[in-house]
């Protein structure tokens, strides 16, 4: 297998003698395990908490016995289940293609059979993981994807462990789970057991974006044609993220420059759109240092704003989520906050001890309210006009004056309560408790050899951390001049120091040096040193 690859990867030949092995020698699809599904309720079960978690963790046991020709069907996702479960892992919007705005979605099915002018049904996962309220739509036809070339899929179906392209889905974006819809030419006989409630697949995870510019449009005229074509490619790239800033002017944010300047340019070449794009901006965030707790236990709110009383004390902890992107770095994968509810706090409230948070977010005005308060004083940390991130909130335990029902009749009051003592927390130990994150980049620049001690001066100055240094490749001429044997330079620095890169390689190596840098997460810094 080792010798066919190398051959096939270098000398672009062995390709038929590769698949033949691939296909006897690696495990059946047959034998892989069926992939993550979130399953926000099943036909006919209750609401997901712990009790059922442990029956779906027994299904699996049960399973794993039947291929050993034990118990049991499989379970979805499963090639040889029968129920629809597909995933959208790319959406584009290709001209001729689709209809509407050209939507072309490109889906593999893991279970179950696709088929052109049936009914499905689509859910997208949340930011907490769990799928949104499904949405039915019909597909118009199935395409074969053969080397850039679309064609009509034969008979109009594809089968599990497919890849395909769905024509006339006008609601899916990257990401989004398909499962079978209810259609009304079928009897609820026929539908009957074979549908599934809320499900999602794991989802396509993108990093947030790190670098924020500007765009205008050049014209007036072309103000709603940029607006249309950011939509789009917001669809296609889950990465991109556009805010309206002002009339005339929209945030765009990626995940680099070199992200920043493919979108702009799609923007002129696909869509005829002329923009002018501004400096760009670095995406700092805030985060704790250390656990943040009162020391008096409740912190209490009360207030009287128009005659009507505000009052709720509340209890929090709040502490860091060191997510590292590995062992050995200082890099944090950047994730959402977390709030999670103590035995007293559940107790006040009155929700059931073993009942997740995802599940009584949304049904519970209180909670909602509570939850609302405290990321939105995340939102903006006390270091910066930054927004405060992998941060776990728990909230311990709560009180008020009228109880319960007091709450219920003025949410507002819980509100206010956890802001304030979020506000409280965050300003205890004058701001020592907190840090600036800023993006770091993974970079590696190839050059000459005689320019290495150059480049590693310009990466220190950079405050860049040097991780490997490799020059030449042993099998050189000997003759070779410093100039003509390639080195390969890696590591890690800030993304704010790597703006305008490129010039500075090219003047330092005399156009000889390239470089590629890829977001790794986000560290602390000293925004004083900068």
């Amino acid at each position: 297998m080792k010798d066919y690859f190398i051959l096939a990867t270098h000398k672009i030949s062995g390709i038929e003698p590769l698949l033949d092995n691939i296909a006897e020698l690696l495990p059946s699809p047959l034998e892989r395990n069926p992939p993550k599904i979130t399953e926000e309720r099943l036909r006919g079960r209750a609401r997901k908490s712990k009790k059922s978690n442990e029956s779906l963790d027994s299904q699996k046991e049960t399973w794993s016995l039947s291929q050993h020709g034990f118990l049991s069907s499989p379970p979805l996702g499963y090639p040889l289940n029968n129920t629809l479960v597909a995933f959208a892992f790319k959406v584009l919007h290709m001209k001729g293609l689709g209809s509407g705005d050209g939507r072309v979605v490109f889906a593999r099915v893991y279970s179950g059979v696709l088929k052109s002018k049936s009914v499905v049904k689509v859910f997208s996962p949340s930011s907490s993981g769990s799928p949104t309220n499904g949405r039915s739509e019909r597909i118009s036809s199935l395409l074969e994807i053969a080397g850039g070339r679309f064609t009509n899929l034969e008979d109009g179906i594809a089968e599990a462990g497919e890849v395909c392209a769905l024509i006339g889905l006008k609601g899916v974006v990257t990401g989004d789970t398909i499962v079978q819809g209810n259609d009304k030419n079928n009897s609820k006989k026929k539908m009957k057991g074979n549908g599934v409630g809320d499900i999602c697949l794991a989802g396509v995870e993108s990093p947030k974006p790190v670098l924020t510019v500007r765009l205008e449009a050049a014209t007036s005229a072309d103000e709603k044609k940029m607006s249309d074509a950011l939509s789009l490619l917001a669809i296609e790239d889950p990465s991109i993220e556009v805010k309206e800033s002002d009339s005339t002017s929209t945030l765009l944010s990626g995940l680099g420059e070199l992200h920043i300047e493919v979108i702009v340019d799609r923007l002129r070449s696909e869509f005829g759109v002329d923009v002018y794009v501004g400096e760009p901006s670095v995406s700092y965030k805030e985060t704790v240092t250390s656990k943040l707790e009162s020391e008096d236990g409740l912190i209490n709110y009360d207030r009287e704003i128009g005659g009507v009383r505000i009052q709720a004390a509340i209890s929090l902890v709040l502490e860091p989520i060191n997510q590292k992107v590995d062992e050995t770095s200082e890099v944090l994968k950047l994730v959402e906050n977390e709030v999670i509810f103590h035995q007293r706090a559940r107790e006040f409230l009155e929700l059931d001890e073993d009942e997740d948070e995802k599940e009584f977010l949304d049904s519970n005005t209180v909670v909602n309210s509570l939850v609302n308060g405290i990321k939105g004083s995340l939102r903006r940390g006390v270091i910066g006009p930054y927004p405060m991130t992998n941060i776990r909130c728990h909230v311990i335990d709560i009180d008020c004056d009228r109880g319960l029902g007091g709450l219920r009749d003025n949410p507002g009051a819980i509100r206010a309560s956890a802001a304030n003592a979020i506000n409280v927390l965050l300003s205890s130990g004058d701001k020592t408790n907190c840090t600036v994150l800023e993006p770091r980049m993974h970079i590696e620049v190839n050059a000459p050899e005689g320019l290495v001690g150059s480049i590693l001066s310009d990466f220190n100055n950079r405050r860049g951390t040097v991780g490997d240094v490799l020059v030449g490749d042993g099998d050189h001429d000997s003759n070779a001049t410093p100039e003509q044997v390639k080195a390969f330079i890696s590591g890690t620095v800030p993304l704010a120091e790597i703006l305008g890169y490129a010039s500075t390689l090219r003047s330092i190596t005399g156009g000889e040096g390239t470089f590629s840098a890829e977001y790794k997460g986000h560290a602390s810094c000293d925004l004083s040193n900068r």
